[in-house]
């Protein structure tokens, strides 16, 4: 959620918000880990991450628009404010990263997947991390695809407290390697066969055995890294937030 700090005239102030949830959501969260007991010293550093703020003006000309920063805890993978804004900031330095060195040099416009692989809740409590990144290899291989990348989380973000819910996150592009060139590949796929491909894997990789009137779940969506910033850089921070224990 993000929040948007207003002046006393009521107006937005002029910055980047840090805040990503609201002063009462982070108190809610700092209660809970107290109540719960755990990262005992790091409590009041997390209850005041960016309630303060500093402003700086312009020594040059003093109708510039005033600076603000947020004095923020710098305890990333446990405060949900700080694990967001390193999740931000890494998505935008490796979204440019990505156009300037290829999206804006081919003459293809550049395609980015999301793909999301989940489970049979049988596997959730058990499936080691070696044997689902094989999956997610023979899964890719059964596609063809060569650039992608993945994290395995074991936390549902609409749920965060849940139960452990093991998944992956996959970003691709739709490029190859061919004759010591990069071109083209395919970004497109036919959703209801990555469904029997993925259930196969999983017959073939655990001790399961699905039927084809068993489902699976699998989330598949893509975008131009040219021209859909905003969806590139939403992929990248979902695969980098670090926040505890899933809040994104």
């Amino acid at each position: 959620m993000s929040f948007q700090q207003l002046t006393l005239e009521n107006r937005p102030v002029e910055n980047k918000p840090f805040r990503y949830i609201t002063l009462d959501e982070q108190v809610r969260f700092y209660e809970f880990i107290k109540k719960v007991g755990v990262f005992q010293d790091k409590h009041e550093n997390i209850k005041m991450c960016a309630s303060e703020f500093h402003t700086f003006e312009c020594v040059n000309d003093p109708t510039h628009t005033k600076k603000v920063k947020y004095l923020n805890c710098g305890v990333r993978g446990i405060c949900p404010r700080c694990s967001m804004s390193y999740a931000r900031k890494r998505a935008e330095i490796m979204y440019q990263y990505i156009k300037q060195n290829l999206a804006d040099n081919l003459d293809f416009d550049l395609k980015m997947n999301q793909i999301v692989l989940t489970l049979p809740k049988e596997l959730h409590e058990n499936l080691d991390k070696k044997t689902f990144a094989k999956m997610i290899k023979n899964f890719m291989n059964s596609f063809g695809i060569e650039a992608y990348g993945y994290v395995i989380q074991y936390r549902h973000s609409s749920d965060p407290l849940s139960s452990r819910f093991i998944h992956a996150h996959v970003l691709t592009l739709n490029i190859k390697e061919y004759d010591n060139k990069l071109i083209q590949s395919d970004y497109y796929f036919d959703l209801k066969k990555m469904r029997d491909t993925w259930k196969n894997t999983i017959n073939e990789f655990t001790d399961l055995d699905l039927k084809d009137s068993d489902p699976v779940n699998i989330h598949n969506e893509y975008s131009s890294v040219k021209f859909d910033k905003k969806k590139n850089n939403s992929y990248f921070s979902v695969c980098l937030s670090l926040s505890y224990p899933g809040f994104i």
